[in-house]
């Protein structure tokens, strides 16, 4: 009977002091709340350092696949408004069935064509082809393999340089112009520079 007794007070006892400890452990907690590990905060910063990061490169493909298709699309204008009715694109234009749309407007837009500078319509749509590609290409490649990006960058720029020389020794029609060669130039310094700043600005948020 006595050792009955003294093993039910024994389980109290351990039960007790059980009890005791998890309660002092609940109200420190309480009490000292900024004694315990921020373990899921740092996880949450790094989220949202990366959400962010990719949001912004999402955002920059829009932008640069934007004025890729503007580039293309002022260069074309250009060509079909106040070029001769000579060249390929014009017999693109019939298969498809809007020639007579585009006389329209050239008989509209030829006023103008006495005050544009010669480079504006000869020079100008080679330059803004190969400044389109370059940012398609930067769109497609951004954030990936930066390898395979300046591979097709240099690629674009070498072919737009070569098809002017190319002109010149008459393997291509046309004729090789040195302000060609210099708007491209420019456009191409233009898409470096811009580059090179949108990716400061994303290492400095980073």
């Amino acid at each position: 009977m006595l050792l009955s007794v003294c093993s039910v007070k024994n389980q109290v006892s351990s039960a007790g002091n059980l009890f005791f400890r998890w309660a002092s452990a609940y109200f420190s907690v309480k009490r000292f709340p900024h004694t315990q590990p921020e373990q899921n905060t740092i996880p949450h910063q790094g989220t949202d350092s990366f959400a962010s990061t990719r949001n912004g490169s999402a955002y920059n493909k829009k932008i640069f696949f934007l004025i890729s298709a503007m580039s293309m699309f002022i260069g074309g204008s250009i060509y079909l408004i106040w070029r001769p009715p000579i060249l390929l694109m014009f017999s693109w234009c019939r298969r498809i069935g809007i020639y007579d749309f585009i006389m329209q407007m050239r008989s509209s837009f030829a006023f103008m064509k006495e005050d544009l500078p010669t480079w504006f319509i000869y020079s100008l749509p080679q330059a803004l082809w190969s400044f389109s590609g370059l940012c398609c290409i930067h769109a497609i490649w951004d954030h990936r393999t930066e390898v395979h990006e300046r591979f097709w960058i240099t690629t674009i720029f070498v072919v737009s340089l070569l098809t002017e020389f190319l002109q010149l020794i008459h393997v291509f029609s046309g004729t090789c112009d040195i302000v060609d060669l210099v708007l491209i130039l420019v456009f191409y310094l233009i898409f470096e520079l811009s580059t090179k700043l949108i990716k400061g600005e994303n290492n400095v948020k980073k």
